[in-house]
């Protein structure tokens, strides 16, 4: 029913096969059809010409602004926020989940998570006992009794950890 048309000025248009010259559905009919919580909740009315990705292109923004205020405020980091940009890029729409924009610190099956997909995976990082240190010790700046852990900041946190910043070149 909705596809994605060719990238213009770097953000994709969504369009109904039913119209293929560009006018869109309405952003509430969009949001349940392509299931974005970001659009859910908007008045139903059209947006011609209007790109999707300007709409989710502020929800991110918004996030990103978030990470850097926990990084400034409760990690005492100035952050770097081209890295901060792409490694919250790189979490994908985790970080849009409530659930899974944050690190369960208490969990030990999380922090094996972290170190696996993110730290060996990811960073190319080899297992040893150092990863499990530098977890613990971003999890420590980053405050324990923190209840908000964002997953994109201990990312970031790590990165800069362990100088892996060309990861995200």
């Amino acid at each position: 029913m909705l596809s994605l048309a060719l990238p213009r000025d770097g953000r994709w248009l969504l369009q109904s096969e039913r119209s293929p010259w560009g006018s869109l559905f309405s952003l509430r009919n969009m949001a349940s059809d392509i299931n974005v919580p970001a659009l859910r909740g908007l008045k139903s009315r059209a947006y011609n010409n209007q790109y999707i990705g300007d709409i989710l292109m502020g929800k991110r923004d918004d996030l990103i602004a978030k990470y850097a205020d926990d990084l400034k405020n409760k990690c005492g980091m100035t952050p770097d926020m081209d890295l901060l940009t792409k490694v919250t890029i790189g979490c994908g729409p985790a970080i849009y989940n409530a659930d899974a924009s944050t690190v369960a610190s208490s969990q030990p099956a999380e922090l094996e998570t972290v170190k696996n997909n993110f730290l060996m995976k990811k960073l190319g990082l080899k297992d040893g006992p150092e990863l499990d240190s530098a977890i613990s010790s971003v999890l420590e700046t980053y405050g324990q009794s923190e209840r908000n852990k964002y997953r994109a900041v201990v990312y970031y946190m790590l990165t800069k950890h362990f100088g892996k910043e060309s990861v995200y070149g």
